[in-house]
């Protein structure tokens, strides 16, 4: 039995799963419980809490949760984790999806009983399922026991009697698991615009803790080389995570080039609406100071992009 992470593109604020001897697990967050606010902000998606936790490495982030009608506070600290040099949040929490039977190994338990790919599971004995290691561990657990696994077919819920395989003392019913994340043209539409514009502030958010010195460069910026490393990686994870990267790349550039600064278009947008508004063209040696300021700054962020990746080279 084996399962598939998810994305968390459009999972809702509650919690899946807390990792044992985490950062949130200290904090006193469990499976179930609902975030309402980080840090003051309140919450619609799970991506606001990931990028928050991720972008605050060894820094307290205040989370407000519910749990049985109730609002509790917690301060939680990610660990700091490096990956191709970067500093990274990690507080052990993950959210929670609808886990699907993505498929089902020939002359399994599972087979047996009636359990078919594209199936949901709900719960496990009456125990609802909220991530996948919590379905495969109790599984696990209960070798030779019969478990009643609640599943939804067709929009109707079923309970199915399957009994694990005992394979070396863990219990087994020959399924392979994973999240359920389909989407209509519609939903997807949104969620995209919705990730895009997250994105994009997180950025920004980005470059202004660049700036106010809380993060060094080597923890934000990366050239050709960090870009070269990371394209790698995910090439080798997969075309999925390669396109999800060229994506996102391709989004920054635009942001980028978006950016008010001479020579780009950003910048010749700006030109233009200042002679717009004096209703007379600049004169070309203003132009030509423009253009020299807007080189400087260009070629300032290309020797920055260059600095981190020879203080994530050096710093190994």
């Amino acid at each position: 039995m084996s399962g598939h992470p998810g994305s968390s593109l459009t999972a809702s604020p509650i919690v899946g799963e807390v990792e044992a001897n985490s950062p949130a697990a200290q904090a006193g967050l469990v499976a179930g419980d609902k975030v309402l606010s980080v840090n003051g902000s309140g919450v619609s998606r799970w991506q606001e809490i990931a990028m928050t936790l991720l972008q605050s490495p060894e820094r307290p982030v205040a989370l407000n949760y519910e749990r049985g009608g109730k609002v509790f506070h917690s301060t939680i600290t990610p660990k700091k984790v490096v990956n191709n040099g970067i500093a990274l949040g990690d507080a052990g929490l993950y959210p929670k999806y609808t886990i699907v039977v993505q498929g089902v190994i020939p002359g399994s338990p599972a087979l047996n009983a009636g359990i078919l790919a594209g199936d949901e599971i709900r719960s496990v004995n009456e125990i609802p399922v909220v991530s996948l290691d919590a379905f495969i561990g109790y599984i696990a657990e209960h070798p030779s026991a019969p478990l009643h696994v609640e599943i939804l077919r067709d929009d109707i819920h079923r309970s199915i009697l399957v009994v694990p395989e005992n394979q070396n003392g863990k219990g087994k019913i020959g399924v392979e698991v994973g999240y359920n994340m389909h989407l209509s043209p519609k939903e997807a539409f949104i969620s995209s615009a919705y990730f895009n514009a997250s994105m994009a502030k997180e950025t920004f958010f980005g470059l202004g803790r660049l700036i106010r010195e809380e993060r060094a460069p080597k923890e934000t910026v990366m050239g050709p080389v960090g870009i070269a490393q990371v394209s790698g990686d995910a090439a080798r994870r997969g075309i999925p995570d390669l396109l999800y990267l060229i994506g996102l790349l391709s989004m920054s550039v635009g942001l980028i080039n978006a950016l008010p600064i001479p020579l780009l278009d950003g910048g010749h947008m700006a030109i233009l609406s200042i002679e717009s508004a004096i209703r007379r063209d600049l004169s070309q040696k203003t132009k030509g100071v423009v253009a020299y300021i807007g080189f400087a700054l260009i070629l300032s962020l290309m020797l920055l992009g260059g600095y981190a990746d020879l203080s994530r080279i050096f710093s190994k």
